[in-house]
């Protein structure tokens, strides 16, 4: 599939879940964004802020003094997109160069839409998420539904956030569908793989799609030591959501963007398996 982007991750937080305190030092940030271009990455994403469960929300000045050292050199090396909820914090990357944010609370802050409304030519993600407000994953949803009941409750979020964006200025191309991981959509894996099962059903909104499954907890070993013996599985689930996004027929030519922190797995996935990502199954 032609129309697939590899996002190389890039967390310059101390306390993210899988690689926290790793790259808060702007040179090893720098030498781990050259090594995602090198493997294949045509997009970095930027964190400032974790949101693995029981983390602390940080607010803007301190997401945006995390973040702010890296973007001229990351800009550099390759395009990249921000990852924030604070629409303050979008407003300075936006002015930084970032050319997409990465919005997992959908516009939960009301200046949110104004902010990508007045950078016409930024991408905008908008991630479904059970939760009300950042970090809070204390609002259990209902364990096992049926593949129909998750994917109309997704379907439905974005029904409402898109007319919300486009009623704010959001200009429909600018729009990104990510339909969430994990603590996000349930505290059942089991949710995560009916969307992965079913991840298609979201070219319905003929707009781009993005995965950010990476390392996140529904896809936890048996006995692991270390959240980056999960990246196989990732890739492989990067690997099952660009076939089945790419599968004949549509009546428009799908994007696809995935958000890893291994470029060079995923890379290795999809590579092997192109040439028959396009067979119908």
């Amino acid at each position: 599939m032609k129309n697939v982007e590899l996002v190389g991750v890039l967390n310059v937080t101390p306390d993210s879940f899988s690689d926290g305190g790793l790259f808060v030092d702007p040179e090893k940030a720098l030498a781990h964004v050259h090594l995602l271009v090198n493997e294949g990455a045509s997009m970095i994403d930027i964190g400032g802020d974790s949101t693995r469960p029981g983390s602390q929300c940080v607010g803007p000045i301190e997401e945006w003094r995390r973040i702010e050292p890296v973007l001229e050199s990351c800009r550099q090396v390759a395009p990249f997109a921000v990852d924030t909820h604070h629409s303050e914090v979008a407003h300075l990357a936006l002015r930084a160069g970032a050319t997409m944010i990465n919005d997992v609370m959908a516009g939960f802050d009301p200046e949110m839409f104004s902010v990508i409304a007045d950078s016409s030519n930024a991408k905008y993600v908008m991630m479904y998420s059970r939760s009300k407000h950042p970090h809070d994953f204390s609002r259990q949803s209902v364990s096992s539904l049926a593949d129909g009941d998750i994917l109309e409750r997704i379907k439905s979020f974005f029904y409402e956030k898109i007319e919300l964006a486009l009623t704010a200025g959001v200009s429909e191309s600018q729009l990104v569908l990510d339909p969430g991981m994990g603590g996000f959509i349930s505290s059942d894996p089991e949710d995560s793989w009916r969307v992965i099962r079913n991840f298609r059903e979201l070219l319905s909104f003929r707009l781009p799609l993005y995965l950010g499954a990476s390392r996140k907890g529904f896809l936890k070993l048996p006995l692991e030591a270390d959240p980056k013996e999960r990246d196989v599985l990732s890739a492989y689930i990067g690997r099952l959501v660009a076939a089945s996004v790419a599968r004949e027929p549509v009546n428009f030519e799908p994007k696809l963007y995935i958000r890893v922190h291994s470029i060079a797995t995923q890379k290795a996935f999809l590579d092997s398996s192109f040439p028959y990502m396009s067979q119908p199954s």
